[in-house]
């Protein structure tokens, strides 16, 4: 794990993204986005058909 610096506090995510289009002809679960630091399989992941929009989802799922 790495360590904690000024700008990556604690109480924010660590952002992570993942670029993996599914062979299907819609695009809008082309990018994943998830918080590396609570990464599990009950927490939430966005997704979206650019990096931005699946940032923006898990924003969204995480500010609920």
């Amino acid at each position: 794990m790495e360590p904690m610096t000024p700008s990556t506090p604690a109480h924010e995510p660590k952002i992570v993204t993942h670029y993996d289009p599914p062979p299907v002809p819609w695009r809008s679960f082309d990018w994943c986005a998830y918080d590396d630091r609570t990464h599990d399989m009950d927490t939430p992941c966005g997704y979206g058909a650019t990096e931005a929009e699946a940032i923006e989802d898990l924003m969204e799922q995480l500010d609920d």
